[in-house]
């Protein structure tokens, strides 16, 4: 073997052990995502002069049970704003953070709510069109999974 083909083929078995042992790792990490759109009544809400467009959450993936720090993103279906989700859920279900604007007027407040083995209720407590509540859920397990 030449000394260019034993480094390429060096190379490429140095990459395939690094990916191997980067998707080991994401496995143990275990969990799925979670993700939700807002629910409200039609219309206006209360303070605001036009309609409310849905939210949209996403996060990152977490264990079914058990205490976990809540990280992903949530954003009004029209594109006006961008925000990022953060907060903790206890050993117990309970769930608080704050969603806080990054880009444009996304949504922006504090949340609570509960997890069980049959649902998650999330409520924040924002101004305006960032008042509304997600029934989160698990993804299904390929999603975000690249289709090519």
């Amino acid at each position: 073997m030449g000394n260019v083909t034993s480094k390429f083929v060096m190379t490429a078995l140095g990459a395939a052990a690094l990916i191997g042992m980067g998707m080991a790792a994401m496995a143990q990490e275990g969990g799925q995502y979670y993700g939700g759109v807002s629910s409200r009544p039609a219309g206006m809400m209360p303070g605001t002069t036009t309609p409310c467009p849905t939210t949209e959450w996403h996060i990152k993936p977490l264990p079914a049970k058990g205490p976990a720090t809540i990280v992903g993103f949530a954003y009004f279906s029209d594109m006006s704003g961008i925000s990022k989700i953060q907060g903790t859920r206890t050993a117990d279900g309970k769930i608080t953070g704050t969603v806080t604007s990054m880009d444009g007027n996304g949504p922006a407040g504090s949340f609570t709510g509960t997890h069980t083995a049959a649902a998650t209720h999330v409520e924040l407590a924002g101004a305006g069109c960032s008042k509304h509540v997600v029934n989160i859920r698990a993804m299904q397990p390929n999603y975000g999974a690249s289709p090519g």
